[in-house]
């Protein structure tokens, strides 16, 4: 099918920092995660690494508790 619905209206963009999503993270230091995420599903990868999932949070909600967790690296979901 071919789209037939395309206009020139300019539609509204998010602040990135305000956009919803889930995370997939890279951590080291189960305490710090705790202490940040809370409760979560520790899938570990070896004796010194895991990662998990987070809940559902705004980008900037996640960049807070990233840092303050000092996380290695992480992906969206979305």
């Amino acid at each position: 099918t071919v789209k037939k619905d395309i206009t020139d209206e300019l539609l509204p963009l998010l602040p990135l920092d305000d956009v919803k999503n889930t995370f997939f993270v890279r951590a080291n230091d189960e305490a710090k995660v705790k202490a940040q995420f809370g409760e979560v599903e520790i899938i570990r990868v070896n004796d010194d690494e895991f990662g998990f999932w987070t809940k559902e949070m705004t980008e900037k909600e996640f960049k807070e508790k990233a840092k303050a967790a000092a996380i290695i690296s992480f992906l969206r979901r979305g």
